[in-house]
């Protein structure tokens, strides 16, 4: 068992190991084609993202690669992971030249698209417009127009299919556009600017064309190379998939073999081996089964000994054991049966005590009962009185509550007609303003119609008499400012004797609330009594319950050890069918029968009371 053990953890050890190798395999599948979708979207698009995203799958691939070391290979597995290896260096190398030379074109496509031939044509068609041209150079500005427009569109072509073909027909447009130019140049004004402008536009786009056919054509000639270099790169990491599938196919089936080989030798041994333990187990066994007969037809007197110490020797002398120990539990229930007996005769006496006290206690808790009654109604009427008097004290705490609140009303009232006194001397300030600048104005009129003359002496007159009820209204508004002040002052008094009085109200609620908080604990207290003294009643009430059960139980009790010696008895009869040494199965000894008297009740049924 131990040889198969092994040799199936073996196998399925290098299971495990290729598996992994495996899994490490078709990760570098997964990771290279990502890597091939990458290199083209990058390859067609300039994205620098995808040449990111191919660059971290390569990376990732020659640590895969890498990883491959840490596994125990053959000759010709390690030549196929060193071939998989130089491979993807090489890749890495070719991708590098390959990026730089898709970063040149797209760096020489932007120097393309960054010329200006679109706003010289602009400007162009802007002069050729505005009629400040002669006949002449209008039709040779418009023709250069077209060629620039024609040139535009040329630059867009070449970018995206790098064709010599329309780089020579780019050049050709350029020519004409520069041979335009100068047959505008020499006029002067805006044309010689033009032309000036054309032509440094002219020589860098003819040299940027030039750099951009080559660029491009360089960069298909490394899209083509790394492309070779990826299909040489996937079939390698193909083969070595499909290889490593073929090796793990065959592990799996080498260690199946061996697998089943070890477990054939297992079980020819184990059959050996068993029949070997089945033969030494029997033979013990067979002696076991024969002194396990005689003790089950009760004889103990055997002395059972053995000197093996495999499991049938172990059995043997746990069967010695057991005998043993069965002697001595015999000898002890011989010994309890005698006990039990004496021990009958004295429960019986002992219950015959135990009725005549039962007796006693009865009536002592008939007397109690009676007491406790008596106490009860008494505690009852007290409770009832202190609840009484709560009551009151509750009314009597409402009743000041109330007229707190009165005259807390009345002090409210008291504040606010001492504010309207506050409010009306205010007022009569007013008036008296009032009534002093009147006299000034008054006053004023009078100087004025004094210095008008003749004319002016009835307006004086009027001015007089306005001047004197100026005067009458500050005296009345002195005089009701007094009287304000007086009645201010006496309410403010009343206004302190009504505080005063709140303040004793509130003390007689505190204190009648207090009261009444007093005889609510009163109350309180007596109900807790009452329901103390009630469950004592019910106490005493169980007592007398109690007594009778125990009266009942004496009787049981009388019944039990009647019974108890009779069944005493039968099982001394019973154990006599066991042989001990020094002793011989002998029948039992019929006790003698118990004197013990059936018990009077303590009571009749019918002379209990129930409280």
């Amino acid at each position: 068992m131990l040889i198969t053990v092994a040799t199936g953890l073996i196998g399925f050890k290098k299971v495990e190991e290729n598996a992994d190798k495996e899994a490490v395999t078709v990760q570098m599948v997964n990771t290279l084609s990502t890597a091939r979708l990458n290199r083209t979207l990058y390859q067609y698009t300039g994205s620098a993202e995808n040449a990111d995203k191919n660059l971290k799958a390569l990376q990732q691939i020659i640590e895969l690669a890498n990883s491959l070391d840490t596994f125990s290979w053959s000759e010709e597995g390690r030549a196929k992971i060193d071939s998989l290896q130089q491979q993807t260096e090489t890749y890495m190398a070719q991708r590098s030249t390959f990026v730089s030379s898709i970063q040149r074109r797209n760096e020489l496509a932007a120097a393309l698209r960054a010329a200006k031939i679109e706003d010289i044509a602009q400007q162009t068609a802007s002069l050729s417009a505005s009629g400040s041209l002669s006949p002449d150079s209008t039709v040779v500005a418009a023709r250069l127009e077209g060629r620039l427009q024609q040139s535009a569109l040329l630059i867009e072509e070449l970018i995206d299919s790098g064709s010599a073909d329309i780089a020579a027909r780019l050049s050709t447009a350029l020519q004409q556009s520069a041979e335009y130019g100068k047959a505008l140049a020499g006029q002067g004004g805006e044309l010689d600017s033009l032309n000036a402008a054309l032509t440094t536009e002219l020589t860098s786009l003819r040299e940027n064309i030039d750099q951009f056919v080559t660029a491009f054509a360089n960069q298909a000639t490394q899209s083509k190379t790394l492309t070779g270099t990826a299909t040489h790169l996937n079939e390698s990491v193909e083969n070595f998939f499909v290889w490593q599938q073929a090796q793990v196919k065959q592990t799996m089936s080498h260690a199946m073999t061996i697998m089943l080989i070890a477990a054939a030798v297992g079980i020819a041994i184990a059959l050996l081996i068993a029949w070997r333990i089945t033969r030494n187990i029997t033979r013990p066994l067979r002696e076991t089964l024969h002194i396990a007969e005689r003790i089950s037809q009760g004889d103990l007197t055997m002395s059972i000994s053995t000197e093996r110490r495999d499991e049938p020797g172990l059995l043997l002398q746990a069967v010695s054991v057991m005998n043993e120990n069965l002697k001595e539990v015999i000898s002890r229930v011989r010994s309890g049966v005698e006990s039990v007996s004496r021990a009958s005769a004295e429960i019986a006496a002992g219950n015959i005590d135990l009725s005549s006290r039962t007796e006693q206690q009865s009536a002592a808790v008939v007397e109690t009962a009676a007491s406790m009654e008596e106490l009860t109604s008494t505690v009852k009427q007290n409770a009832d009185n202190a609840s009484h008097a709560s009551k009151l004290a509750a009314e009597a705490s409402s009743n000041a509550d109330r007229g707190g609140k009165i005259v807390g009303e009345v002090v409210t009232t008291m504040e606010g007609i001492r504010a309207s006194s506050h409010k009306i001397g205010d007022i009569i300030n007013v008036i008296n303003s009032i009534a002093f600048q009147t006299n000034i104005l008054a006053l004023n009129a009078a100087v004025e119609a004094a210095r008008a003359g003749e004319q002016g002496r009835g307006f004086a007159v009027v001015a007089g008499e306005v001047r004197t009820l100026a005067q009458r209204s500050a005296t009345a508004a002195k005089e009701i400012e007094a009287l304000i002040h007086e009645a201010g002052t006496q309410v403010e008094n009343g206004s302190k004797l009504v505080a005063g009085a709140g303040e004793a109200m509130e003390g007689i609620v505190t204190s009648v609330a207090q009261v009444r908080n007093i005889m609510n604990e009163i109350a309180g207290a007596s109900e807790e009594q009452s329901r103390g003294i009630t469950q004592i009643g019910q106490a005493m009430a169980e007592m007398d319950t109690t007594t009778q059960q125990n009266a009942a139980l004496v009787e049981e009790s009388s019944a039990a050890a009647s019974s108890l010696e009779e069944q005493a008895r039968e099982l001394e009869q019973t154990i006599s069918i066991f042989t001990l040494s020094g002793h011989k199965a002998q029948a039992a000894k019929k006790p003698a029968a118990s004197k013990t008297a059936a018990l009077k009740p303590a009571l009749a049924e019918t002379s209990w009371e129930s409280f």
